[in-house]
């Protein structure tokens, strides 16, 4: 058993390499049992990513929200991710969300389902200017909403 605790630990000390892998590829029943062994949800990956444009220091919820990886956003929130962290460019999981579905790669993903989660969740949606490009989002983040 001694080592199963030498690895449990291991993967707390690279923590946030380890959730953002997960995260980026949208293995949410992966990233859910790394949680589960005590992880910390808002750990940072220190490296980052510049070809997805993941600054250093993001975390796993801002990771997923760009990739429009909607459950793992879900499970992130539910583990008590940090919705309104900004990253190094000083942008929020929310921003991230709306850039995924507007302005993105992986358009095929396109959904407001990580703004609808993250609105749920308490992210605040000052700096996003409207409208969006995607009505169904501009309909979520409408003053009147």
């Amino acid at each position: 058993m001694a080592g199963v605790g030498a690895a449990v630990a291991a993967l707390r000390e690279a923590a946030g390499l380890h959730l953002y892998g997960f995260a980026l590829c949208g293995n949410a029943t992966g990233l859910a049992l790394l949680l589960s062994l005590g992880l910390p949800v808002d750990a940072p990956f220190g490296a980052g990513e510049g070809y997805w444009d993941i600054p250093p220091g993001s975390t796993a919820l801002q990771v997923a929200a760009w990739r429009a990886h909607h459950a793992v956003v879900s499970t992130l929130i539910e583990a008590g991710a940090d919705v309104n962290r900004r990253d190094r460019k000083g942008r929020t999981p929310l921003m991230r969300a709306v850039a995924a579905c507007t302005n993105s790669y992986w358009m095929g993903r396109r959904s407001p389902e990580s703004v609808r989660l993250l609105l749920a969740a308490g992210a605040a949606p000052g700096g996003i200017r409207l409208p969006t490009g995607y009505d169904a989002i501009d309909a979520l983040l409408a003053p009147s909403h």
